[in-house]
């Protein structure tokens, strides 16, 4: 005898069992009389039907929460809840029945709830989809959870910059400076808020800037710094830096050492400087003093140039750095003076550098120490012999 096909299930010729023949997914069937699928009724709204769903046995089941179920849904989570929204409702037939995600919060979507509070640099509108949609702009920062609009944002500090998306200020580097955004003092923003970090300013030539410098800080006598400067220099050797923010530029072009002085370094004023002494003279923004060359001797101070190097005094000779002479020639020899500097163009002539400058030529000689030319040497006398540089025949 054949008997009825089971609810949920058609039977078409030659089924042998009441269940052989489920309906499909997404369709459903009360009736006991089906002979194929296309028969099945396609599951109702807000419902979904697996393999073989009838009506009083097995029968459609909600849709999950976090999901929508349209006519013919054949699994729970087929259709989830749109990206920037959620649904804590199990029956849910459409789309537009999931809730807009809360502001302050994003929504990845399928999920019965929110899926968490916006992260610290970022806003959340209403119908966000992912926590890094809306980040704080350049020039401000979020250090909170749970914000939802732009202006929520806070302004960047001064001494800092805030690019996109972040948690707090960055510290402006070493070097540079930045008097705008929010006086955390008086709770004034002022100026434009720094965007980035190319925002932040070089610092002042004459100053230095540490990290996160508000105002540049003046680098006080004694120092310089050109532009861009982390620490100030002390002033350099052969200058004077009486200023409180010197600048390289001004150190070099106006602060230089004067003729006839030298300048260690550090100096505050050019009070500070040291006249040159006798023996040396001291050119324009020198460090140190120069020694008059061998040949010459200075017996005054403070004297800038060379010039000042006078031709040893005929007879005698001067070594290097001398004020007076320093000694006299050796009998047998001549020091001549003002002849051409065999050294160098400058000073164009010198006095003799060594007790023995010229020898007498041979055939004469002189006894005497200091003589001055050739024609102080003398014949040599009958009866001796005179050999070059001759003092006693």
């Amino acid at each position: 005898a054949s008997h009825p096909c089971m609810e949920g299930y058609y039977c078409p010729n030659g089924t042998v069992t009441q269940d052989q023949f489920p309906c499909p997914p997404g369709t459903y069937t009360n009736d006991t009389d089906l002979t194929a699928p296309e028969e099945c009724d396609l599951c109702p709204e807000g419902f979904y039907c697996s393999w073989g769903t009838g009506l009083t046995t097995n029968g459609p089941k909600p849709c999950h929460t976090g999901h929508y179920c349209p006519l013919g849904t054949p699994t729970p989570d087929r259709y989830p809840c749109p990206p920037g929204t959620f649904s804590p409702n199990n029956n849910n037939d459409n789309a537009g029945n999931c809730t807009l995600c809360t502001p302050g919060h994003y929504c990845l979507g399928g999920e019965a709830a929110e899926t968490a509070l916006c992260p610290p640099g970022y806003f959340c509108p209403e119908s966000t989809q992912v926590a890094e949609q809306f980040g704080c702009p350049n020039g401000t920062y979020n250090p909170d959870y749970g914000i939802y609009e732009q202006d929520q944002c806070l302004n960047c500090t001064q001494g800092n910059f805030c690019e996109y998306g972040v948690v707090a200020p960055e510290p402006c580097p070493a070097g540079t400076y930045m008097p705008y955004g929010n006086n955390t003092n008086t709770g004034q923003v002022e100026g434009d808020p720094a965007t980035r970090k190319s925002s932040c300013l070089s610092c002042l030539a004459g100053y230095y800037c540490g990290v996160g410098t508000i105002t540049p800080a003046e680098c006080g006598l004694g120092k310089y710094s050109k532009p861009g400067q982390r620490v100030c220099k002390d002033c350099e050797a052969g200058y004077y830096c009486d200023e409180a923010n010197t600048t390289r530029t001004a150190m070099l072009n106006d602060k230089r050492c004067p003729a006839g002085q030298y300048c260690n370094g550090s100096l505050t004023d050019v009070s500070e400087a040291t006249d040159c002494t006798r023996g040396y003279y001291c050119p324009e923004a020198t460090a140190f003093e120069v020694p008059c060359p061998v040949g010459t001797f200075n017996p005054d101070p403070a004297q800038g140039s060379v010039s000042a190097c006078l031709n040893c005094t005929a007879g005698y000779y001067c070594l290097e750095g001398v004020y007076e002479v320093s000694g006299p020639c050796e009998g047998g020899y001549y020091c001549p003076t003002a002849f051409t500097n065999p050294y160098g163009s400058v000073p164009a002539t010198i006095g003799s550098y060594g007790n023995q400058q010229v020898p007498c030529p041979a055939g004469t000689y002189v006894t005497t120490e200091a003589s001055r030319t050739v024609d102080d040497c003398l014949p040599c006398p009958e009866a001796h012999y005179c050999p070059l540089g001759t003092k006693n025949p």
